[in-house]
C-alpha cells in the first residue's frame, strides 16, 4: 500500500542531497493508541513535550473524520426522501480543506507524513484511512498515478512536483474514503436501526448503548474513551427521556432492516469514484456490474435505465456522466473495479 512520503531515504542517483533526505515511500506502521485529546490545547500540549507537530495535526484528522461520519448519519437519519440526500459528492476533500487548506506548500508533506502515521495507528478513524488506502494503491499500481513506486521520478524533480503529487494523492485518497464511509453508513443503517433516529441525541445515546453491550470485547482504549463519552452524555442529558435508547441497545440486539440488495449497493458504492473520475456511463457500469457479480444481485437493474434510476434513488450517488448512453471498447480503469470486487464464480444465491 506504499502511500507516504517520508524523511531519511534513498531516492535515484539525479535526485538532489536535499531531496535524498526528504522522500522515502513507505507503509504505514503500526503504532498503537493514542493518548486522549479533548481538545485543541490538550494536543499542543502533546506536541510542545514531544517537539512536534503530529498531535496537533491528529486532533484535525480526528475532528475531520468524525464530521464525515456523523454528516453521513445524518442524511440517512434526518432525510427521508434518498433524491435529497447526496453522498461521494467531494465531501471528505471539503472537509480536509476546511481543517488544513491553510497549509502552506512548504508544509503540506510534513502533514501528509502526519496523516500516514496517523493511519497506522489503532484509532478507530486510522482504519478508515487505511480502507480507503487499499483502492488507492490499487489506482496506483495500475494508473501509475498518485504517490506510490510509480511516481517516484515525478517526486525526485524537485520541491513543487512533489508537493503538487501529494496534493493530487491525498484528495484522490478522499474520493475513497467518502466511497467507505458511505457504505459504513448504508451498514449500519440496516444493521442498527436504532442508531439513525431523527433525534441526533437519541442516536448518540443509542450509539453508547452498543458500546456498552460489546463493552468486555472493546480495546482497553476504546473503553477508557466510551466511559468518558457515557459520562458526558450523563451530564448533558441527565433526566433526559432519551436514555431509553440507551437502555435498548444496551440490552437487546436490534431487528435489521432488510437489504436485499446488499451486494449491488456495494459494488456501485465501491466503484463510485471511478465512475466519476473516468466518467463511466450507466451502461459501461452496468457491463461491469453484470461481470463483477452473480445474475440475481442485478435483477433490480435489468437496464441501465433502472440502474441509472437505483443509484439516485436508492444509494442517492449521482453523476452526470451516468445518464449518457457511452460504451468504450476499453473501458477506463475497469481493472481497478475488478480488483475491488473479484468476478463472481457462483451464480447461486445459495452459495
Amino acid at each position: 500500500m506504499s502511500i507516504q512520503a517520508k524523511t531519511n531515504g534513498s531516492t535515484s542517483d539525479d535526485a538532489s542531497p536535499a531531496l535524498k533526505s526528504k522522500i522515502r515511500i513507505i507503509d504505514p506502521m503500526p503504532s498503537g493508541p493514542l493518548p486522549l485529546m479533548y481538545s485543541f490545547a490538550d494536543a499542543a500540549k502533546l506536541d510542545r513535550a514531544n517537539k512536534t507537530t503530529f498531535y496537533t495535526s491528529v486532533f484535525k484528522f480526528q475532528v475531520w473524520l468524525c464530521e464525515l461520519t456523523l454528516a453521513n448519519t445524518a442524511q440517512l437519519a434526518e432525510q427521508s426522501d434518498p433524491a435529497k440526500r447526496s453522498f461521494q459528492s467531494g465531501q471528505a476533500w471539503r472537509g480536509f480543506q476546511r481543517h488544513f487548506g491553510h497549509i502552506a506548500d512548504a508544509a503540506f508533506p510534513g502533514v501528509y507524513a502526519d496523516l500516514m502515521q496517523f493511519a497506522g495507528t489503532a484509532d478507530p478513524f486510522a482504519h478508515r484511512l487505511v480502507e480507503a488506502a487499499f483502492p488507492l494503491s490499487l489506482e496506483h499500481e495500475i494508473t501509475h498515478e498518485f504517490v506510490g513506486k510509480h511516481t517516484f521520478d515525478v517526486m525526485v524533480k524537485g520541491p513543487a512536483e512533489t508537493i503538487a503529487l501529494i496534493r493530487k494523492s491525498v484528495q484522490r485518497h478522499c474520493d475513497w474514503l467518502d466511497s467507505a464511509l458511505h457504505f459504513r453508513a448504508l451498514q449500519e443503517w440496516h444493521l442498527m436501526p436504532d442508531c439513525f433516529d431523527p433525534d441526533p441525541k437519541k442516536r448518540e445515546l443509542a450509539s453508547l448503548g452498543i458500546n456498552q453491550r460489546y463493552f468486555d470485547q472493546l480495546p482497553e482504549d476504546s473503553q477508557v474513551r466510551f466511559l468518558n463519552h457515557l459520562a458526558d452524555a450523563a451530564v448533558e442529558q441527565k433526566n433526559s427521556p432519551n436514555w431509553s435508547a440507551f437502555h435498548q441497545t444496551s440490552t437487546t440486539t436490534p431487528q435489521p432492516r432488510p437489504w436485499p440488495t446488499r451486494e449491488l449497493d456495494q459494488a456501485i458504492v465501491r466503484c463510485w469514484p471511478l465512475v466519476v473520475r473516468y466518467n463511466w456511463s450507466a451502461p459501461e457500469l452496468l457491463q461491469t456490474l453484470t461481470e463483477l457479480l452473480p445474475a440475481h444481485a442485478l435483477a433490480q437493474v435489468p437496464g441501465a435505465a433502472a440502474l441509472l434510476a437505483h443509484c439516485a434513488t436508492h444509494l442517492s450517488l449521482r453523476h452526470a456522466s451516468l445518464s449518457t448512453t457511452t460504451v468504450r471498447p476499453e473501458l477506463p480503469a475497469v481493472a481497478i473495479a475488478r480488483r475491488l470486487a473479484p468476478p463472481h464464480s457462483e451464480p447461486s444465491p445459495n452459495t
